[in-house]
């Protein structure tokens, strides 16, 4: 999976186009988690149905009792919490997985940008390179402090986990995308590399000299 990440050339360009295959790579990224998810689920047993859990992988056990009766939100005064736990834990792997992988994605595609920008002449100011470049770091690693997936549709309303995810299910969920995909970006190698290769252009640029 983690080679989706790799989609993206070098000089890739921020255009409506990209932005939307980034999109459409994260919906493929979605529905592969939940199909590497249903591959670990014995033949001939419905995991929907709660007295089949005990046939079910134990990390999977755990992270369906952790999302089972967790609270939901938007909350009213009946202080809703989940009741199926294995489409929630469901729900929350496969989101977790598509957020970082877009995150990273969009992040490589717009330091392959400003790279370009500064090669092509059409971007010549430091200061703007370090405020784009500052912006898209920020980017990267504020998603991927984000940790509260999953939802629950109650009625016609959808009602989203309040937990974050669990650490466990999260350990599991990052080898599977692989190692490419750091905490932050400095500790991300593609995007590091992309970081320094900006880093030095600017330094190269006139105004710097």
């Amino acid at each position: 999976m983690r080679d989706l990440a790799h989609l993206l050339v070098p000089g890739a360009q921020v255009t409506d186009l990209t932005i939307a295959g980034i999109k459409a790579a994260g919906t493929l990224v979605h529905e592969m988690t939940h199909g590497y998810l249903n591959r670990m689920i014995p033949a001939g047993i419905d995991p929907t149905d709660p007295e089949n859990h005990e046939f079910l992988p134990p990390l999977m056990q755990r992270a369906i009792k952790y999302y089972t009766g967790a609270p939901l939100k938007p909350n009213d005064r009946d202080e809703k919490v989940t009741i199926d736990g294995y489409s929630t834990m469901q729900e929350a792997g496969a989101s977790n997985t598509q957020h970082r992988m877009v995150t990273y994605m969009r992040t490589a595609l717009e330091l392959e940008h400003i790279l370009y920008d500064i090669k092509s002449g059409k971007l010549t100011d430091p200061r703007e390179v370090d405020r784009r470049l500052g912006h898209w770091v920020s980017f990267y690693d504020t998603g991927m402090k984000q940790l509260v997936f999953g939802r629950e549709v109650d009625g016609d309303i959808e009602l989203y986990v309040a937990n974050p995810i669990s650490p466990e299910f999260k350990r599991f969920l990052d080898r599977m995308i692989g190692g490419d995909v750091g905490e932050s970006l400095d500790r991300t190698p593609r995007l590091s590399n992309l970081k320094r290769q900006v880093e030095a252009a600017r330094d190269n640029l006139p105004s710097n000299r």
